[in-house]
């Protein structure tokens, strides 16, 4: 009976080495996980804090352009090339548009188009009919790594400057 029994003992320590084997198994698999999620949580967040910086960019150039605007629509608005890219400047006082690159913190690049627009005879705006002198489709764009946002908007004449 002894002989049963110390048999008995010894695949019982071997099913406690088991048990431990599987349990760190278990334990090393849910850390791996929590990693892996946390991981992932933040490249997402990163991303995100990027895309709204991208945005703020994007209002700020809609803003630079109205100030653009309110300082003189013959200098900085009606003497733009139409269709052609810029850049904003600021010079330390004022917002002027430059075709020199200028990349913001490094990772952003952010342009604007001006284009033409024109009113049909409801005086509504259309792809076709009379051009407006007084009014410009501004069209923001922020590019960074391999992505870019865009904002488009209007802006007429406001003051006779």
């Amino acid at each position: 009976m002894q002989y049963i029994y110390a048999k008995a003992a010894n695949s019982q320590k071997g099913f406690s080495m088991l048990e431990a084997v599987v349990g760190t198994a278990i334990i090393l698999s849910v850390f791996v996980g929590l990693i892996t999620a946390y991981n992932i949580a933040l490249k997402t967040s990163l991303g995100i804090a990027e895309s709204i910086k991208a945005i703020y960019l994007l209002e700020e150039g809609i803003e630079a352009v109205i100030v653009m605007r309110d300082e003189g629509w013959d200098d900085n608005i009606a003497s733009i090339s139409p269709d052609n890219p810029y850049e904003f400047y600021w010079d330390g006082n004022t917002w002027t548009a430059t075709t020199t690159p200028q990349v913001i913190d490094g990772l952003y690049v952010r342009e604007f188009v001006v284009s033409p627009v024109y009113r049909d005879d409801n005086d509504d705006i259309s792809s076709g009919g009379t051009l407006d002198d007084g009014t410009k489709k501004i069209t923001v764009t922020v590019s960074w790594r391999s992505k870019q946002k865009e904002m488009a908007t209007y802006i007429t004449r406001a003051f006779e400057n």
